[in-house]
């Protein structure tokens, strides 16, 4: 029974471990795919850009015309 009892509690300090260390990795992939939101933003930022500089850039060149 005590041996049982030793088993138990060496498992249960497994599964206290191991719940840790998954805690700790979703923590890092929650956080990689907030950077990864954020790239995808700056990103949709940097297209909104090109779009209207082009857009001056063709009113521009029809002002000129």
């Amino acid at each position: 029974m005590d041996t049982a009892n030793q088993t138990i509690a060496g498992l249960n300090t497994k599964i206290t471990d191991l719940t840790q260390q998954l805690d700790t990795a979703n923590k890092a992939a929650s956080s990689k795919s907030a950077e990864l939101t954020q790239s995808e933003r700056d990103a949709l930022q940097a297209k909104q850009d090109v779009c209207q500089t082009r857009a001056k850039a063709e009113s521009i060149s029809n002002a000129n015309e």
